[in-house]
């Protein structure tokens, strides 16, 4: 017994050396932040959403960045022989992070646009697929880079801004982080061989906690976008090294709930957002804040930044933990999986009543007074969605249905879903094209045009490189079919176009012109008796 005893702990050891190092690293260069970042002209005042009352230091996330690195290093390079993969896994992850963390250090200072921060994410994003940390096979299926790629950037971009999300109160973002930590510390040990994962976990574990130490409330610095943001990394890199290599939908299952709070937050703010954009045109966009996050319902509730914090931990917690401890049983209780999938489900129903009552009253008021203009605006994408596939339907029939190098489905997703994706994200149906000006036909074109550009540069890279993807006997068939498919594209679109204004112009305008004329006429023989 007594020498089982001692294999656990040797095994583990270094999660009882590490972590308490990463904790008093962190707190001095916290302690030292804290005196220095006002220097530099980091300081968040009070406005807006803002909960605090007086000016507080931000940017205090580099010091959980030192910290993690320094300590991370130093375990990678002492261990290289008990954990060989550990120190390559930490140079990954270095690059991306540098790109975070610079960006996250000028919008403390500066403010930046959020599309800038955004384009950030987007490279960090590439930079993990590249570098070996994205999402290369699940389930036993490999997925080809136009799968993987794009569903790593969409990971990435999603944890960093939950994370970025939840970052509204004292400590709750490095709270938070400190419980996810040890979930995932506990299912790598689970998992056997993960043991370097779960020392790196506790060892970001510890990061957080000095730096908790002077952020909980009263919080006397605060993390800012460098630290938020690096968060988000992390377990967007660690949650997808373990995600990538499952194999059932429970291995699955853990390292999502384990940070579970923060994405189901963002997935909340961006149904609440699109909702009251939908039903108010006015109203602020899917990147603009608001006050109903869940730590501000809780806060109503509770009245105390301190107890609202505790009561995400404990929540974070039960959900992660139970999680764990669901997957790991077998036989007769493997129902227990369900029952913590049924309360999540609950939970959730019972957390997102903002967001069904606003939904529900979309519909409600959509139903008994739809909007002509919202109409129109809703249709259009949908009319242009069944005219490009109508167009690949024409150009496959025309150059492609005799090759067998040429895969229908690939095709229609390279044809056709990035030059949707391109319109939409131009802000080109927002408009009313009832009333629509020149300018607004002129960047619809040139946004087209854009689509197009880029998808003959896809294909173009595609049959070049990856010739298991289009492997056509003749290129030019390939690149002539494309022109084809993006000509009639245009000739469509334009006739949908002049069809709408042509009617509005000579159909529904002429007809409100004579009805009114009409009304006016009999205006005319109204006799007025009265006194």
């Amino acid at each position: 017994m007594w020498q089982s005893i001692g294999d656990f702990i040797g095994k583990y050891l270094n999660l009882l050396i590490y972590p308490p190092a990463a904790v008093m690293i962190s707190a001095v260069v916290t302690w030292w932040c804290i005196r220095l970042l006002p220097r530099l002209g980091m300081v968040d005042i009070p406005h807006g959403r803002h909960e605090h009352a007086k000016p507080t230091p931000r940017g205090g996330g580099i010091a959980i960045v030192a910290s993690f690195f320094i300590v991370g290093f130093v375990f990678a390079l002492e261990n290289r022989i008990g954990h060989p993969r550990v120190l390559k896994e930490l140079c990954r992850f270095a690059i991306p992070a540098a790109v975070i963390v610079v960006t996250g250090l000028l919008d403390d200072r500066y403010e930046l646009s959020s599309w800038i921060k955004l384009l950030a994410q987007i490279v960090a994003g590439v930079l993990v697929y590249y570098l070996g940390g994205g999402f290369y096979t699940m389930f036993n299926i490999h997925f080809p880079i136009y799968v993987g790629l794009p569903l790593t950037v969409c990971w990435v971009i999603g944890v960093i801004n939950a994370f970025n999300l939840i970052d509204g109160l004292d400590g709750l973002a490095a709270g938070l982080a400190c419980v996810a930590s040890v979930t995932l510390t506990v299912w790598g040990m689970c998992l056997g061989g993960k043991t370097g994962y779960a020392a790196l976990s506790m060892i970001f574990c510890g990061a957080c906690l000095g730096f908790l130490i002077f952020n909980f409330s009263p919080a006397k610095i605060f993390m800012g976008d460098t630290g938020s943001m690096f968060l988000g990394l992390f377990f967007a890199f660690l949650c997808s090294r373990y995600t990538s290599r499952a194999a059932t939908f429970t291995t699955l299952l853990v390292p999502l709930l384990a940070i579970g709070v923060p994405i189901f937050d963002v997935f909340l703010a961006i149904w609440r957002r699109l909702i009251r954009r939908i039903g108010n045109p006015e109203a602020g966009g899917i990147m603009e804040g608001d006050h109903d996050h869940l730590h501000h319902r809780l806060m109503k509730r509770t009245g105390s930044q301190s107890k609202t914090a505790l009561l995400l931990y404990l929540l974070m917690a039960v959900i992660g933990m139970g999680t764990v401890c669901a997957v790991l049983i077998k036989g007769a209780f493997a129902g227990a999986i369900y029952i913590v999938v049924l309360g999540g489900v609950f939970l959730a129903i019972r957390l997102a009543d903002i967001e069904l009552l606003d939904s529900f009253g979309s519909i409600v008021n959509g139903v008994r007074r739809p909007s002509k203009r919202l109409l129109l605006v809703i249709v259009h994408p949908l009319i242009d969605y069944v005219l490009i596939s109508l167009a690949f339907l024409a150009a496959y029939g025309w150059f492609f249905s005799g090759e067998k190098g040429f895969s229908v489905t690939y095709g229609y997703l390279i044809f056709c879903i990035p030059l949707m994706l391109i319109l939409y994200a131009s802000g080109v149906y927002r408009t009313y094209w009832l009333r629509a000006g020149i300018n607004r036909y002129h960047l619809y074109f040139k946004m087209l045009l854009l689509g197009g550009i880029s998808e003959f540069t896809i294909i173009y890279v595609l049959q070049r490189y990856c010739g298991s993807v289009f492997a056509v006997a003749d290129r030019w068939r390939l690149y002539g079919g494309y022109v084809f498919f993006f000509m009639l594209v245009t000739i469509l679109v334009a006739m949908e176009r002049f069809l709408v204004r042509y009617l509005e112009s000579f159909g529904l305008r002429s007809l409100y012109l004579r009805v009114r004329e009409e009304a006016h006429e009999k205006e005319r023989h109204l006799v007025l008796v009265g006194g």
